[in-house]
C-alpha cells in the first residue's frame, strides 16, 4: 500500500511527510491546514511535490502556513515543482531531487480570451516583445516608445490584465527574497533574478544540477529513497492518471496524502466540485456521478 512507502520514506528521513500532486490554487489551503493539524508536533516536515504550477501568492500563502506549524522543511521532488512551485520552493531548507526532479522559470501569465482559443500570454513574451521593440519599454512608458505597448494593449491584451502581470512580477521581487533567508549562500536576489529574468524560455526546466549552481540548497537521494519516492509518484500518477496529456482526465483531479490523516482528493463530477477526504461522503459522490 502507499501509505506504507511513505511511511517508509518518513522512516528514512527522519521525518513526517505530506503528500501534494495538485495545482497550487488557493482552494488548496483549507484542506492542507488540515493535513497539518493531524501532525503531532512533528520535528521535520517534508512536503512530497508535484505540481505544475498555479497562482503565485498561494505560494507565499503556503510556506507562511506551513511556519505556523515547522520552523523549516524540505520539499521532495519526484518530477516537477515548476513555475509557482518553484516559487514555492524557494522556502524549503533543502530539496531532495531525483534525476528526473525539475524546477522552472517564474512566468506569470495573462489570458486572452480574444485570440487563439483564449492562449496564455506570459510575462515574459509581453516583457521581450516591449524591450526588443523599443529598447527598454514600460508601463510608465510615454511619447514614440509608448507604441509597442500601446500596439500590445490595442491588439492582444486588457490593460489590467498587464498590470496585474507587472504586480505579480513586483510581489516576486519584493517578497521572494524572504522566502530563501539563510537558506543559500548567494545572495538571495541573484537567486531569484535566475528564475524570474534570466534568457531562459517558459518551458525551460532546471534539472538538480543547475539547481545547486545557481545556489538553492539540494540534496540527491540515496538508491533506496528514490525508488521509495518513485513508487509513491507512481502509484499516485495512476489514481489520477497524470500521463493522460489531453485534459480529459477522469473525476480525480488533485490529491494529498499523510500517514496521520489519510486522503484528500479534489474531485470534479457533474454533482460535486472540490476537495473531499470522508471516504463514505466520497464514495456517495462517485456513485451517483
Amino acid at each position: 500500500m502507499r501509505s506504507q512507502t511513505i511511511k517508509s520514506l518518513e522512516s528514512l528521513r527522519d521525518t513526517s511527510i505530506i503528500v501534494i500532486v495538485s495545482g497550487i490554487y488557493d482552494d488548496l489551503l483549507d484542506p492542507l491546514a488540515k493535513h497539518l493539524e493531524a501532525l503531532e508536533e512533528p520535528r521535520r516536515l517534508s512536503l512530497f511535490l508535484r505540481t505544475g504550477g498555479g497562482d503565485t501568492t498561494t505560494s507565499f500563502n503556503i510556506v507562511n502556513l506551513i511556519k505556523q506549524y515547522v520552523e523549516e522543511f524540505e520539499i521532495i521532488i519526484p518530477t516537477v515543482a515548476h513555475s509557482a512551485g518553484t516559487l514555492l520552493s524557494l522556502g524549503a531548507s533543502r530539496l531532495l531531487m531525483t534525476r528526473q526532479a525539475s524546477l522552472s522559470p517564474f512566468d506569470p501569465s495573462v489570458r486572452n480570451e480574444r485570440i487563439n482559443d483564449g492562449m496564455n500570454i506570459s510575462w515574459r513574451d509581453m516583457n521581450y516583445f516591449m524591450s526588443s521593440a523599443s529598447g527598454n519599454v514600460s508601463m510608465n512608458t510615454r511619447g514614440a516608445n509608448a507604441e509597442p505597448l500601446n500596439a500590445l494593449i490595442e491588439s492582444q491584451v486588457h490593460p489590467l490584465l498587464i498590470g496585474h502581470a507587472e504586480r505579480t512580477v513586483s510581489q516576486i521581487r519584493t517578497y521572494a527574497p524572504h522566502l530563501i533567508g539563510n537558506n543559500s549562500n548567494r545572495p538571495p536576489e541573484e537567486i531569484i533574478h535566475h528564475f524570474l529574468e534570466s534568457n531562459t524560455h517558459h518551458n525551460y526546466r532546471f534539472y538538480r544540477d543547475e539547481v545547486e549552481r545557481i545556489g538553492l540548497p539540494v540534496v540527491h537521494p540515496s538508491k533506496t529513497e528514490e525508488k521509495l519516492i518513485h513508487s509513491i509518484y507512481d502509484d499516485v500518477s495512476r489514481e489520477l492518471d497524470l500521463s493522460n496529456t489531453d485534459n480529459k482526465r477522469g473525476k480525480l483531479k488533485a490529491l494529498i496524502e499523510s500517514p496521520p490523516y489519510g486522503k484528500t482528493v479534489c474531485i470534479n463530477t457533474k454533482d460535486y466540485e472540490g476537495w473531499i477526504d470522508d471516504s463514505e461522503q466520497y464514495m456517495k459522490v462517485m456513485k451517483s456521478s
